[in-house]
């Protein structure tokens, strides 16, 4: 599950277009969080005092990358929620902010929606996924967690406010793959119709030139000098008065 992760973070960095990828810099929730402190870490009673929120409103935060399997299994993790509705947060409050791109859903594959091939089937699978999926459902190690995370999803409006927030954001991110598949498409059946009419059309062409090309008799003379008796007749020879 690692690699998956790192992988899919270093598609991120290729996709988004860096000059040098390498250098980009990611906020890493269980990385960056003191595990031993969590209820520091979480903000109290304000969620605007938790590391998550702070992170976001970094003025050099561009994104929130949700790290994706076709499962969806983040949106089955409260503490992957947490993040979900900080950034549901952050770009209700900040709707003009064009810098923030708000909630980017990543694979293996690169960015859905930006990467110039593939998440066609992870598109797919997670759209089905949603479909059914509510944060609700969503589960902690510790109970006392998921409830204090569910306590900030009420404040926001609850958990289907969060739900169409998600929904939303695959909707735009889909129509994306959607026109990029359909383009892609059109330009392989155009390729592909192009290349079949080159070959039918290419022997007839070429089939005129070679018999106008032979001098009138020549088959059934060529034939007799290698054997005086053939009496081979062909359509040219038939034709000569």
């Amino acid at each position: 599950p690692f690699t998956h992760f790192v992988h899919t973070l270093q598609q991120h960095a290729m996709t988004v277009g860096a000059i040098d990828w390498s250098n980009s810099s990611y906020w890493i929730c269980f990385l960056s969080n003191n595990q031993w402190k969590v209820a520091d870490e979480m903000g109290g009673d304000d969620a605007k005092n938790s590391s998550f929120y702070q992170a976001l409103c970094s003025p050099t935060c561009l994104a929130t990358c949700m790290v994706l399997d076709s499962k969806a299994l983040p949106l089955a993790r409260s503490w992957c929620l947490l993040e979900v509705l900080q950034t549901y947060r952050l770009k209700k409050e900040n709707s003009d902010n064009t810098v923030f791109q708000g909630l980017l859903f990543c694979t293996t594959d690169g960015v859905i929606g930006r990467a110039t091939d593939g998440c066609l089937d992870v598109s797919v699978a997670l759209a089905k996924r949603l479909v059914d999926l509510s944060v609700k459902d969503a589960c902690a190690t510790k109970p006392e967690d998921h409830a204090s995370i569910m306590k900030l999803v009420e404040a926001e409006g609850g958990s289907q406010c969060i739900d169409t927030f998600i929904r939303k954001s695959l909707m735009g991110t889909l129509t994306q793959v959607q026109t990029r598949f359909a383009n892609d498409m059109q330009l392989l059946i155009g390729k592909l119709g192009s290349s079949t009419l080159e070959a039918l059309a290419g022997p007839q062409a070429v089939l005129p030139t070679l018999l106008s090309s032979r001098p009138a008799g020549s088959t059934s003379k060529a034939l007799q000098e290698m054997d005086p008796g053939a009496t081979l007749e062909t359509a040219e020879d038939v034709a000569q008065p």
